[in-house]
């Protein structure tokens, strides 16, 4: 089963989307996987270096996020979308470059949480990339985690990212 499309808006001048009343809490969850649209809004211009912050689409804590943390991030440059993989592994962040995504298309992109790995996977359009990163065991409860723009940047105007659920 397959969910609708919903809109996360994050406003002009703000890190975090309008969405955010949907804390999910979990126990024991090890996959997550949406379909994503970028939208045209999500093309932007910031000076360098902060048109090169990563920010964030979906992912999973594991304890606090800024401790242990999985997700995908993005950033929009060279007329696309930038795809990372962005995790924090005991404090520490990595991120490493996946692949670049249209505006305006549909893509499925995966976690999976294994004993000792992250997996990242995006696929659609033409598109097949996969990323890992070794992890420790980390505990098996936290937060799902939404989209949310910058390091330090606020959004420079309103970002629109539609996001589907993959049940399965």
């Amino acid at each position: 089963m397959i969910s609708k499309f919903i809109e996360y808006t994050i406003k002009k001048g703000k890190h975090y989307c309008s969405n955010l009343f949907r804390l999910k809490l979990y126990l024991w969850k090890s996959k997550l996987s949406y379909n994503v649209i970028f939208t045209e809004s999500c093309k932007y211009d910031l000076p360098y270096p902060q048109s090169l912050a990563v920010n964030k689409l979906f992912g999973l804590s594991y304890g606090y996020h800024h401790n242990n943390s999985t997700r995908f991030g993005w950033h929009y440059n060279y007329g696309q979308i930038q795809l990372f993989a962005y995790c924090y592994v005991n404090k520490v962040r990595k991120e490493s470059f996946i692949c670049a995504l249209n505006i305006g298309e549909t893509y499925k992109l995966s976690i999976l949480k294994t004993r000792d790995k992250y997996f990242f996977a995006v696929s659609g359009q033409g598109v097949l990339a996969q990323k890992s990163i070794i992890h420790n065991k980390t505990i098996n409860m936290g937060y799902q985690l939404f989209p949310y723009f910058g390091g330090t940047e606020v959004a420079p105007q309103d970002i629109k990212i539609l996001l589907q659920k993959n049940e399965k």
